[in-house]
């Protein structure tokens, strides 16, 4: 009961605060996950919102009390969650005027499009008219490569894909463990 009145008050007063921002001026922190130097400030609380719901999802997981009831909440991170996808893809070269459409089906359902534009990708959200390839998946369930669980049987999944890195093999925002466990 202590932690849950705690979390009652904090919530609140968190929301609070949050009201009083400008939420299209520059962030303290930027959202390095994004890889932006300088954030909105939308963007930085999005993360933080982002973080909440997936912990609160691993919670809810590990107590079999099942996902969240609001899929606007699912589609929220979702929202957010594409803005890291420009600079997950990078430096990956590609013809310019490439696009490819990220559609997610379910009750959270989404759709945007990342294109190649100049020198860099940018992501939109809505469907484009024309793709060069598309990727569709469900907002909810699980993910099998070569029979095995992708969560419950990462290890697995590693040995029948035989993933090697093409570069250096290191990620320069992992940690060292983190890039040990990614070989």
């Amino acid at each position: 009961r202590v932690l849950t009145d705690l979390y009652a008050e904090a919530s609140a007063a968190l929301a609070g605060f949050i009201e009083t921002l400008d939420l299209d001026a520059n962030a303290f922190f930027a959202v390095s996950w994004a890889g932006e130097a300088r954030s909105r400030q939308w963007l930085d609380i999005g993360r933080e919102f982002t973080e909440v719901w997936h912990h609160g999802a691993q919670v809810r997981d590990a107590v079999g009390a099942g996902p969240f009831s609001d899929p606007d909440w699912l589609r929220a991170v979702l929202r957010i969650a594409m803005h890291v996808v420009p600079h997950a893809y990078g430096d990956l070269a590609a013809p310019r005027g490439t696009s490819i459409a990220i559609r997610v089906t379910g009750p959270a359902a989404g759709a945007w499009t990342l294109r190649r534009d100049q020198d860099q990708w940018t992501a939109d959200e809505g469907d484009p008219a024309d793709t060069t390839a598309s990727l569709t998946m469900p907002d909810e369930g699980s993910a099998t490569v070569a029979g095995h669980d992708v969560v419950r049987e990462p290890n697995s999944v590693r040995r029948a894909i035989g993933y090697v890195a093409q570069d250096s093999g290191v990620d320069r925002n992992a940690t060292g463990r983190e890039n040990l466990v990614l070989q």
